[in-house]
């Protein structure tokens, strides 16, 4: 359990002790839900709209176009988006989301049949520079 997580269950803990009443009890726990939701979220299956629905607004996104070469933390997106997607140029969409208060997850979709459809995800500790 991280230090975020440890740090609600002690609030809820303390609320319920101290009888501040059960609003704070209820906070912290809808607090930790969706945390916890992020990190459970099987990103396979997200499209972009389930994704916004799933996790909320990403901290950061990015649309950029498909090459064979791209930066070290783009480098696998065209293998996984196929030979087509590469040829084509088709735009990818990147979005970035926390996963707790040391994790980030970023999400690569790139557009088929009308949706943004998942292509990649990378999981990175935060102050990571690439």
């Amino acid at each position: 359990m991280d230090r975020q997580k440890r740090r609600l269950m002690r609030l809820s803990i303390l609320a319920l002790f101290l009888s501040l009443g059960p609003v704070l009890s209820i906070l912290a726990a809808k607090e930790l839900s969706a945390m916890s939701a992020n990190q459970d979220t099987d990103p396979t299956t997200l499209t972009w709209a389930s994704a916004q629905e799933r996790l909320g607004p990403p901290e950061t996104t990015e649309v950029f176009p498909l090459a064979p070469e791209l930066p070290e933390f783009r480098t696998h997106v065209p293998d996984v988006a196929g030979p087509e997607a590469v040829a084509a140029r088709a735009p990818v969409r990147e979005a970035t989301w926390s996963l707790n208060d040391t994790h980030n997850r970023t999400i690569w979709f790139i557009e088929r049949d009308d949706a943004w459809r998942y292509v990649l995800h990378f999981d990175w500790e935060k102050g990571l520079e690439f």
